[in-house]
């Protein structure tokens, strides 16, 4: 409970396309990370902040551009909620895994359950359930209809799941495997996602390489790309088709590392 005190989210905002940054919000008075962000404008905006020790991840919003948050929604104890996706003002999507309570003298991270993806049709102030999954990693919507979700089974298997129904349900449309991808990012309107993890040695258990992977027809079909170096890749943010960044752990001696596609994630091989 002591160690929980000492973090606390800052609120970072940039004007000049990411040059400078000053601290904005309340943020920074708020024990806890942010756990996800997500804006529709320059000034409305949404957050979800891990409130540990409490263990109640908070829904906030603001409406001046993170100058001041207000506390919307506090999900249920046992579960850790992140991947903030809205599509519009009222409709918006998150992901949630379960820490608590024990099931069973075991924890339910080792059930086939663990993983939750809520919706809100009315801005945040109330969220419902609307599927059950393993442990959900990632979130995005191509369009208002078709989403993709990451999710990790207990054993080496990752799953797509994906609706289109404006998230009503979900199925399984795709498995990499001996795989983690822990972040699926997508271009509005265009069918195109990325996604980024790593490859897994199923025998000894260390990462290898660095994974991406891109489809082009809504997560039907994936192109995978195994590369160096060993990498824990948790960020990835998309320019346009052609350009994207990822960003993570080097696994070999845990520096930051970030990481440049100019030609949409495909790997050329020249011969000397």
């Amino acid at each position: 409970r002591e160690y929980f005190i000492v973090y606390k989210s800052a609120f970072l905002k940039s004007t000049d396309s990411g040059l400078s940054w000053t601290r904005a919000g309340n943020f920074d008075t708020l024990t806890g990370y942010i756990n996800s962000i997500h804006f529709l404008d320059a000034n409305t905006g949404y957050a979800l902040i891990d409130t540990n020790p409490s263990q109640c991840t908070k829904f906030c919003k603001t409406t001046n551009g993170g100058t001041n948050w207000q506390i919307v929604h506090y999900f249920d104890p046992e579960l850790e909620v992140e991947n903030l996706v809205f599509l519009n003002a009222n409709t918006g999507f998150a992901t949630g895994n379960v820490l608590f309570p024990l099931k069973g003298g075991k924890s339910p991270r080792f059930n086939n359950d663990v993983g939750r993806i809520f919706k809100t049709p009315d801005g945040g102030l109330n969220w419902t359930t609307v599927s059950f999954a393993p442990q959900i990693s990632g979130l995005t919507f191509l369009n208002q209809t078709t989403g993709i979700a990451i999710g990790n089974s207990i054993g080496f298997e990752n799953y797509v799941f994906k609706t289109t129904n404006a998230g009503s349900n979900w199925f399984n449309a795709f498995t990499f495997s001996s795989r983690r991808m822990l972040k699926v990012k997508s271009l509005p309107n265009t069918g195109t996602a990325f996604a980024a993890g790593f490859l897994i040695d199923t025998i000894n258990f260390v990462i290898t390489k660095f994974t991406t992977a891109k489809t082009t027809n809504f997560g039907a079909n994936w192109i995978i790309n195994d590369l160096n170096p060993a990498a824990h890749l948790s960020g990835l943010a998309l320019v346009n088709e052609n350009i994207f960044f990822a960003s993570g752990m080097a696994w070999e001696n845990n520096n930051a590392i970030i990481l440049k596609s100019t030609n949409g994630g495909n790997v050329f091989v020249s011969q000397t």
